[in-house]
């Protein structure tokens, strides 16, 4: 698997004035269209984020392009599949089944493009909800494979990939009661808990969050009116002349 900067040292390396020319500019389209399908890829997955009616907020991204890939799932793919889908945080040792069944359909998605005797472009989209670290997370893949006619732009360069991975946490307010039901259930089924447990226990977490959160905003409140002093105007002299002195 090659990186863009490698192909283009292999570009380079090559005697013939002419045929580097013909190869460069090759590349260089081949290169914008993999540009032009990340654009398009992440473009997509945030019109849905700021969709009103998605509740949503974007926590990671990856995005990536590789050029000559091997038959099969690339180790540095499979690598960012274990970030989106880690272990349950409760035990490290434990997978969760829904993580272990996404994880397995997003790798035979690939390896079914790779595998592919189909000559030019496939797609593929992933959209999955989990609840990971006690938060629902919506995940959006998107990947891209073109597969040349021939040895491609250079002898070892047969194909072209590229992918989107993004993780997005879900706003609990904005769905429904049949909806969180549905996820809280599949959850406590992968965990081999009961429901009312497992509501329980988000709900304790999340009015444990939603307490912290008042009260942290009622100390914010509480200094910012009982403790600062009404300024005169000396503290931000004495506070640009302090600048000063440590730059």
């Amino acid at each position: 698997m090659l990186f863009v900067s490698q192909v283009f040292e292999l570009i380079e390396s090559l005697d013939d004035d002419e045929a580097k020319a013909k190869i460069k500019e090759q590349f260089n389209f081949l290169k914008q269209t993999v540009d032009t399908k990340l654009k398009l890829f992440e473009e997509s997955i945030e019109n849905m984020s700021l969709d009103p009616s998605t509740p949503d907020k974007l926590i990671f991204r990856d995005r990536r392009s590789f050029f000559n890939v091997d038959q099969g799932v690339d180790k540095s793919i499979k690598d960012a599949i274990d970030i989106l889908f880690p272990t349950d945080q409760n035990d490290g040792k434990k997978k969760l089944k829904t993580v272990d069944v996404c994880k397995e359909l997003i790798s035979a998605g690939i390896d079914s493009l790779f595998r592919n005797n189909v000559i030019g472009e496939s797609e593929q989209a992933f959209d999955y909800i989990l609840l990971q670290n006690n938060a629902l997370v919506r995940i959006d893949i998107r990947i891209w494979y073109y597969k040349f006619s021939s040895s491609g732009v250079l002898s070892n360069v047969e194909s072209a990939f590229c992918y989107v991975f993004s993780k997005s946490i879900l706003d609990r307010n904005k769905l429904s009661n049949d909806e969180l039901t549905y996820y809280f259930s599949e959850f406590a089924e992968n965990c081999g808990n009961s429901v009312d447990d497992t509501i329980k226990r988000i709900s304790d977490i999340y009015n444990s969050a939603s307490s912290c959160k008042t009260d942290d905003k009622k100390i914010l409140n509480s200094k910012l009116i009982d403790d600062k002093p009404i300024s005169n105007g000396d503290d931000v002299q004495e506070e640009k002349e302090e600048s000063k002195i440590n730059s």
